[in-house]
């Protein structure tokens, strides 16, 4: 039987949806007037996080930093590396934190780590583009957010909200209260998808009515205790049964 969460706090306190219905709860939430589609990028839709960490390690071990990979999994991804930098004592502490988060990108290497699209992504895409608003929600900077929607393939979303388009990135609302309203739609009716912690909480602070944890990275539970109405291991639950 399908669970449907209630908008508001109270609904992580009602039992989750299990993992055969949610497709069907999801294609009826979307075909209720004002629905639309708010996806994270990287971790839901494409999966980079091993080249994000490997940039991150190669930038702090020029520097001489050793930083452990839980450490920069935890702390880094899923947010924007500025205010990481900014936010988070380490031995950056008194350095420009945006002149580091660009030096970091400058260790991205595409032809030794590529990032590949994850499963069911560009079916979701494709599937509902045209039948509900779609908005790609990232903390990644815009050029990176244009060239992974590339590696995904499929149709393109109707927005792009990166991390140039707001003023505090997740877990704060703003990602999400800016993709709603340049979309200009209800949150409460919306649906979105992420797979990181700052994410899932940045989704529920915005008041997105569901909010599914994607579980690339981590486990169920870690997503849940976010937040997260429910939980999916990848994009194929929206390409089922539509």
């Amino acid at each position: 039987m399908v669970v449907e969460p209630v908008d508001g706090a109270a609904s992580v306190r009602r039992a989750r949806p299990v993992p055969s219905d949610l497709p069907e709860l999801l294609r009826r939430r979307l075909d209720r007037p004002g629905a639309s589609l708010l996806f994270d990028l990287d971790g839901t839709l494409i999966d980079s996080e091993p080249t994000s960490v490997a940039a991150f390690r190669a930038c702090f071990a020029a520097r001489g930093w050793d930083i452990p990979e839980p450490y920069i999994v935890e702390h880094f991804i899923g947010r924007r590396a500025t205010e990481v930098f900014r936010e988070l004592d380490g031995p950056w502490t008194g350095l420009d934190p945006a002149a580091l988060a660009a030096e970091s990108l400058t260790y991205l290497d595409f032809e030794a780590i590529p990032p590949l699209a994850l499963p069911g992504a560009t079916a979701a895409l494709s599937a509902w583009k045209g039948r509900v608003p779609i908005a790609i929600v990232t903390s990644a900077p815009r050029w990176w957010a244009e060239q992974s929607l590339g590696i995904v393939g499929g149709a393109a979303p109707d927005l792009v909200v990166a991390a140039d388009s707001y003023e505090r990135g997740k877990p704060h609302p703003d990602p999400f209260t800016t993709a709603g309203r340049l979309l200009d739609v209800d949150p409460a009716r919306a649906l979105a998808f992420d797979d990181a912690e700052p994410g899932v909480a940045s989704a529920r602070s915005a008041g997105v009515g569901l909010v599914v944890g994607v579980t690339t990275h981590l486990d169920g539970p870690v997503l849940e205790a976010a937040g997260a109405h429910a939980t999916a291991p990848d994009m194929g639950v929206l390409s089922a049964r539509v």
